[in-house]
Order: C-alpha cells, then sequence, then structure tokens
C-alpha cells in the first residue's frame, strides 16, 4: 500500500508540471513528455484505418448511387490498405510493422467481413480472405448502418497488440461494485462512460443515481471539488486521474490511479476497461492530467 505522500511508482521524469488558475482555483497539472511508442502505434493505427475505410466508402457510395442493376460488387481492403501504409513517414520501423500486422489482421478478421458481408456463403470468416461485399441497390440508409457499426468496431482491434495496456473485460466489474448500486445492480456493464465507470469504482455516492440510468456525468473540476475531491501535486492509489486535451477545457477521460502505478480505465460506451501507464492512452483523452484525491477538507 502506497503512502499518503504519494505513490512511489510515480516518476516525475515522464512529466512536466506546471500550477495555473483554472475554473477559479490554482491547480497543479501534469503533462507526459514526448509520444511514447503505445500513444504513436494507436495514433498511426487510427489515421491509416480512418483512411482506408474513407476510401472503402466513397467507392462504394459511388457505385451504389450510379447503380442500374440489382447486382453486386466488391472492394478489397488490403489493396487500399498497402497504399496507404506505403505513405507512412516519421514514425519508427517498429511501429509501422505493429499498425501493418494489427490493421492487415483486422480488415481480414471475422468482425470486419461480418460487419462489411463476405463474398459469399462459402467464404471462411477465419481464413485471411477479406473483400467486402456490397449491393448495388444498397439505400443510403444500410450503408451509414455499416459505416457506422466498422467505425465503432475497429478502433479498439490494435490494443491487443500493445503489450503496456492490459484489458480487464468485464472481469473489471467486482462484487463489490455491483452491490454499491443496490440490489438492481447494472444492466448493462458495458455501456458506462468513462466517467461513471471511475465513479462507481471509487464508490461516490452523489454519482450513484446516474450510474444507475446510465445519465454521464461532466465531470468539470468545480463540480469534483463540490463531491469533496481535491488537487494534489503527487497521485496515490485511488485517485482520480482526470484528462485533458486543452487545459483550457472540460475533461476527456477519468481513471483511477493503481497501486501498481498504473491507471484503471474505461475507454468509451462499449469498450472494455483497460489497466495502461497513465500517459499510454488514446491520444483522444489528452496528455495532460490532474490529480483529484476525496478529502473532507474544506475548499480554500
Amino acid at each position: 500500500m502506497s503512502t499518503i505522500h504519494g505513490s512511489p511508482f510515480w516518476d516525475q521524469s515522464q512529466a512536466s508540471s506546471n500550477i495555473v488558475f483554472q475554473e477559479g482555483r490554482f491547480v497543479h497539472r501534469w503533462k507526459g513528455e514526448g509520444v511514447t511508442e503505445t500513444v504513436a502505434t494507436m495514433y498511426l493505427y487510427g489515421q491509416i484505418m480512418d483512411k482506408v475505410f474513407a476510401d472503402v466508402f466513397t467507392y462504394v457510395e459511388e457505385r451504389t448511387s450510379n447503380a442500374s442493376t440489382g447486382g453486386s460488387f466488391i472492394v478489397d481492403p488490403t489493396k487500399i490498405l498497402s497504399k496507404k501504409m506505403r505513405g507512412v513517414s516519421g514514425f519508427q520501423p517498429a511501429v509501422v510493422e505493429r499498425v501493418r500486422i494489427a490493421a492487415s489482421a483486422y480488415v481480414a478478421s471475422k468482425m470486419s467481413l461480418e460487419l462489411m458481408g463476405v463474398t459469399s456463403s462459402s467464404t471462411d470468416i477465419h481464413s485471411s480472405a477479406s473483400a467486402f461485399s456490397f449491393d448495388e441497390g444498397m439505400s443510403s440508409v444500410q450503408l451509414g448502418q455499416r459505416k457506422r457499426a466498422l467505425m465503432l468496431d475497429y478502433g479498439s482491434y490494435i490494443y491487443q497488440y500493445l503489450s503496456a495496456i492490459t484489458p480487464l473485460g468485464f472481469h473489471a466489474y467486482s462484487p463489490d461494485d455491483l452491490a454499491f448500486l443496490g440490489k438492481h445492480g447494472l444492466p448493462n456493464p458495458e455501456t458506462l462512460s468513462c466517467f461513471l465507470y471511475a465513479f462507481l469504482k471509487v464508490r461516490e455516492e452523489k454519482a450513484k443515481t446516474a450510474i444507475r440510468t446510465l445519465k454521464d456525468i461532466n465531470p468539470t473540476l468545480g463540480l469534483l471539488n463540490e463531491w469533496g475531491y481535491r488537487n494534489v501535486e503527487r497521485p496515490d492509489e485511488g485517485d482520480l486521474v482526470v484528462y485533458f486535451t486543452n487545459p483550457e477545457g472540460p475533461p476527456q477521460h477519468i481513471g483511477i490511479y493503481c497501486e501498481d502505478g498504473q491507471v484503471e480505465s474505461k475507454w468509451g460506451f462499449k469498450s472494455d476497461a483497460y489497466k495502461h501507464p497513465i500517459f499510454d492512452i488514446s491520444p483522444h483523452f489528452g496528455r495532460t492530467v490532474v490529480f483529484m484525491r476525496k478529502s473532507s477538507a474544506k475548499l480554500v
């Protein structure tokens, strides 16, 4: 168990700190220095996959809007992927290779083929076949449904290729977590946001109704102060780790600091919870953090 003076695992060399006046009070913030290999991999993978599927759907939209028959056609994303990967520069070779492997595996995966339509009923969805099938008569509504389903799915696929990140899945929810919510528990835990997940794990009474009803909370620093959380310079086990993309904007993500110096957090709706180093996290969440600790002390 770490001491109240701060976790022995907190390494100040990985971040720079400053004190700013934010939301009417002075706040001690830390910003991750540089870009870790994990973050670079997530960033490049997201870029590549966004471009690949943007090209896929641009072609499909053009083809279906000009269709004159009721037939079908296929699109092979592996060719588009190869072209996009050849244009990559400015990343470490290990990062590029990991992204190439993960992206290639995803477009050939069972899930992507099911979401996009396999080429025929005889296609083995466990094989390397990766051509997507589309009906020329497909409506814009149907196409939009496929696009949304795919975008929600492919983002998290890269995580299994990152050794610094440990997926917790539904094992993240302990009997004590669910007992905190009362006899009705939590009907669908995977739909919790990162904010509600964090408040569940720290047993925040003021968030109990929101967790039960899945009504998300916008946890500004002002709200956290009202609930009894105080900004601390060094993290300790059980503290909230609040992430910002824009230091002047609202929090984008919240996790819980763990005894081993890692952070436990849930990465969005319908996503797993993960344990990860503080700054090995999706670039969408930001690299500036504020540590908040529950305290009975009055705010000065």
